[in-house]
């Protein structure tokens, strides 16, 4: 059976980003896939330090939060991350987690050979508004040796509820295949 993680990072409960996650989140769980679920959000973190503790009591020796998302992703096969563009750029709540990645390099843990994808939204109707947020992304898991699987990225998506029916719904569920 493999597994995935799923850290979502939309500061908006209920919205399209979120629709997008729970439609990817059921068709990895209809497939066998085990979904392990962090909010960013909900964490609440602040940013890396850089302080290079890194995996000496845990992956993190200041924000400890991150320590169950760095295990869970070490036990995994793959991470999805799901969030809005904000201003043209990653969100700051799902930021904050992203840069302790930087545990991954410090404390030279071996990614290669895991998945990682990308779902996100924006109400923009151009897809250009995505390209700080995919090479951001994009680079980061090259550096960490992690193979992209894909990126489901929806434009268009202003009001609440934007995200219902539509062909982005349909993309986010296919995106799990990727993952069996």
């Amino acid at each position: 059976m493999s597994k995935v993680v799923l850290i979502t990072g939309s500061p908006r409960s209920g919205g399209n980003t979120g629709h997008l996650a729970s439609k990817f989140e059921k068709a990895a769980q209809d497939a066998g896939i085990e979904v392990v679920k962090f909010d960013a959000v909900g964490l609440n973190m602040r940013g890396c330090y850089a302080c290079n503790g890194c995996f000496q009591r845990g992956a993190c020796v200041v924000e400890q939060k991150f320590n169950a998302v760095a295990d869970a992703i070490l036990e995994a096969d793959g991470v999805v991350f799901a969030f809005p563009v904000y201003w043209y750029n990653i969100p700051a709540q799902i930021k904050a987690l992203w840069d302790h990645f930087y545990a991954f390099c410090v404390g030279q843990k071996d990614l290669s050979g895991k998945k990682a994808a990308l779902i996100s939204c924006c109400a923009e109707p151009d897809a250009g508004t995505f390209a700080g947020v995919k090479f951001a992304f994009e680079k980061t898991m090259e550096l960490l040796q992690v193979e992209v699987a894909g990126e489901v990225l929806a434009t268009g998506l202003q009001d609440p509820g934007a995200a219902w029916g539509t062909e982005w719904a349909d993309q986010a569920a296919a995106l799990a295949e990727k993952f069996a």
